[in-house]
């Protein structure tokens, strides 16, 4: 089983993107690799060897490839703590996680939390028990009924430059924001609460073919044309779109 987990990770690291978040990982985490494959390996190769030969830098590469592209829920201006002072600090999420879940949701009482370094970011993943299901199982030939106790997901990563928090789980914004204020507690240390609302802009009509722009009929302009637009984070000066 451990196997077919690690081949289907590798598979899912043997891109170009992946190649590139392996390659990133390795420098910023101050591994001196040497051994570097033959140039006639292909990218399935080269993620197999990083998994055999460096595996905390595969593993490391394979969350920022499988956590960063999701659709996060986002809040930022929030306390700012440095990457490396708040890993591993996940004992407390957990317990606080548990509280809430079993309080509200009647299930989570095991909760397992995983922090990883991004570099400009952190990541927990806070694995809770879900609620116990009936599964059938064949032993020996013979049917056999099992109680199964499968887990759900909970993804917080958090980046000191604006102080953001985005979080990746299911449920409504009024859980989420509750979960992000039991991070905002034990992880970041925080008696300020996450605000709960917060002003955002919604930009896709920019990109919708039919968007027409608006003109003043004194600018005597007959037909405007968007052909690019720039847009600066004015939380994060350096990140531009």
């Amino acid at each position: 089983d451990q196997i077919q987990i690690d081949l289907t990770r590798v598979r899912q690291l043997a891109t170009q993107k992946g190649m590139l978040n392996l390659i990133e990982v390795a420098g910023r985490m101050s591994e001196v690799i040497n051994d570097l494959p033959a140039d006639d390996y292909n990218k399935h190769d080269r993620a197999i060897f990083y998994r055999i030969e460096y595996p905390k830098t595969f593993e490391t590469a394979y969350f920022i490839n499988e956590v960063l592209p999701r659709k996060k829920s986002l809040r930022h201006g929030l306390k700012v703590q440095q990457v490396n002072d708040i890993i591993g600090s996940g004992s407390d999420l957990e317990t606080g996680m548990t509280e809430y879940l079993t309080q509200h949701e009647q299930r989570g009482e095991a909760c397992k939390v995983d922090s990883y370094d991004f570099g400009d970011s952190a990541c927990f993943i806070a694995y809770s028990a879900d609620y116990p299901q009936d599964l059938l199982f064949f032993v020996n030939n013979e049917l056999k009924t099992e109680v199964n106790r499968p887990g759900f997901q909970v993804t917080f990563v958090y980046h000191p430059e604006g102080g953001r928090l985005e979080i990746d789980c299911q449920g409504s914004w009024k859980r989420k924001h509750a979960l992000m204020e039991i991070f905002n507690k034990t992880v970041l240390k925080s008696d300020q609460p996450v605000p709960e609302y917060q002003e955002q802009y919604d930009l896709d009509k920019l990109v919708t073919p039919d968007f027409e722009m608006s003109v003043e009929p004194e600018d005597a302009t007959q037909q405007p044309q968007l052909r690019m637009v720039r847009l600066a984070n004015r939380i994060d000066r350096k990140e531009r779109y």
